[in-house]
């Protein structure tokens, strides 16, 4: 769904979205399960707010600078092994004029991360990665939905990672944002589809 969101240029909604996916079996059928991505659709889920920069005005530009410069802390969420992928969001929130600190992403394949992490805090203690495939197996085979790759990566150690980094860097930006006297966070994680957190 989201190389459909992005091959569009955010000129189509999420439901637009949803049912080009389903119809091409990349996602569950629109009448099998509730995906909804906005709290209130009706509100955000506008082709107009995926304008193109040319209808904004210098004037618009220069005020949503300085609003986002004072408002928001951003913070880059990033694998230490990921080199290229740091280079490219890098270099382009330089260019954008956008101020931001990276946090280190979460790798749970190295021996003794997994413990690690549920004595942080990040994942439950009760958590069991091959308990979590057998449940993503049953689920799968309950489903409708031809699902069962996609059930198994979802129950995966790098979807974990994910999550628990997503975990951590959540902590961590709340304390270093209240501390910058700031409002908003935005967590940006580099992956092969970047994801934006508010």
């Amino acid at each position: 769904m989201k190389n459909k969101c992005y091959a569009r240029y955010g000129q189509t909604t999420w439901e637009d979205v949803r049912v080009s996916a389903a119809s091409e079996g990349h996602a569950p059928p629109t009448n099998a399960a509730s995906m909804s991505a906005l709290e209130a659709p009706s509100v955000c889920d506008r082709t107009e707010f995926g304008a193109p920069l040319h209808q904004i005005s210098t004037a618009e530009q220069q005020a949503a600078y300085a609003w986002f410069g004072a408002t928001v802390s951003v913070y880059v969420l990033n694998l230490p092994k990921d080199v290229q992928r740091w280079y490219m969001i890098s270099h382009r929130l330089g260019r954008l004029g956008i101020q931001f600190s990276r946090i280190d992403g979460v790798d749970l394949t190295p021996p003794g991360a997994i413990s690690w992490a549920q004595n942080a805090g990040l994942i439950p203690k009760t958590w069991s990665h091959s308990r979590s495939i057998e449940n993503a197996r049953t689920l799968a085979g309950n489903s409708a939905f031809n699902g069962v790759g996609y059930m198994l990566a979802w129950a995966g150690i790098g979807t974990v990672g994910c999550a628990t980094a997503h975990i951590n860097a959540i902590r961590q930006a709340e304390n270093l944002t209240r501390a910058s006297g700031r409002r908003l966070r935005l967590s940006w994680k580099m992956t092969l589809g970047s994801t934006m957190t508010l």
